[in-house]
This record gives C-alpha cells, sequence and structure tokens, in this order.
C-alpha cells in the first residue's frame, strides 16, 4: 500500500472531522514546510519518526550500463532520512508480530 497525499486528506478528514480543503492546506503547509527547510539546508527532526537532512554528494565516474561509456556525475545535493530509535523499535515489532502470526498459519 502506498500513502498518498489524497489518501492523507482523506484519513485528517475522516480523524479530525475537518473539511477536506482544510485538510488540504494542513497537509500542504506540513509538505511545503519540510521542503522549504530542506531546501535552505536545515535539518527537520520530527519526534517519534526521524531526521530529515540534506547531504552533499561529490562528483564522480559513473558508468552507462546499456553503453559502457564512462560519465561525469556532478556534484549535487541529496535528502537523507535516518530513522528515530522509536520508529526502528516500532517497526520492527510490528514485524515480528506479523511474521510469528505467518510462521503459525503455515506451520
Amino acid at each position: 500500500m502506498v500513502l498518498t497525499q489524497a489518501k492523507m486528506i482523506d484519513l485528517i478528514y475522516e480523524e479530525l472531522g475537518i473539511s477536506k480543503s482544510n485538510a488540504l492546506k494542513f497537509v500542504k503547509l506540513v509538505l511545503d514546510t519540510v521542503k522549504v527547510s530542506l531546501i535552505q539546508d536545515q535539518e527537520l527532526k520530527i519526534s517519534g519518526l526521524g531526521c530529515f537532512y540534506i547531504r552533499q554528494k561529490k562528483s564522480s565516474i559513473g558508468r552507462n550500463l546499456k553503453t559502457g561509456q564512462v560519465v561525469q556525475v556532478h556534484a549535487r545535493r541529496a535528502v537523507h532520512f535516518r530513522a528515530s530509535r522509536v520508529l526502528k523499535k516500532q517497526v520492527n515489532q510490528d514485524f515480528e508480530k506479523w511474521s510469528n502470526i505467518l510462521r503459525q498459519s503455515v506451520g
């Protein structure tokens, strides 16, 4: 399953009981705030979720896998995400829970 912006708006609409237009404004505001902070090279920390940050990549030599041609990969900025300990723990607990359920149903 993929959580799209439209699904986020529907969830906010259903859970908070606000109009879909206000839910859309809320989602856009949050996402725009994330984008602006990253563009300004600010680290964004969200408690219980993790940290978004920009990492500077150096230029390097690459290879086109189809043609074998050597190409120059230019220096660039890349967005990275580091999950919090809380998120990692929750993801792994849920994984273990579902793995155990699958093992029991198969075995």
